[in-house]
């Protein structure tokens, strides 16, 4: 199972991660319980496209946080300089 949030234009990383938790907060108990039960793997891939005059901080908040961690996920980060 895939669920992709398409290209966000933002150098901002809550700008994300709220768009992330606010997709998946009702059913975070639901996919953890069936990724319990089948032994899963949950991964967010995040890749970044920066411009290297305006290189972002990287953070998360807490409850962005707790999300993964109730889900046991990974995060794998892809970061490229793209020069304009």
């Amino acid at each position: 199972w895939e669920y992709d949030l398409g290209y966000i234009h933002t150098i901002d990383s809550d700008e994300i991660s709220d768009i992330i938790e606010n997709t998946f907060r009702d059913t975070v108990s639901d996919i953890s319980e069936f990724v319990k039960t089948y032994n899963l793997l949950v991964k967010l891939f995040v890749v970044l496209n920066i411009d290297p005059e305006q290189t972002p901080a990287v953070g998360f908040k807490p409850s962005f946080v707790k999300i993964l961690g109730d889900l046991y996920a990974e995060i794998d980060m892809d970061i490229y300089v793209i020069k304009s």
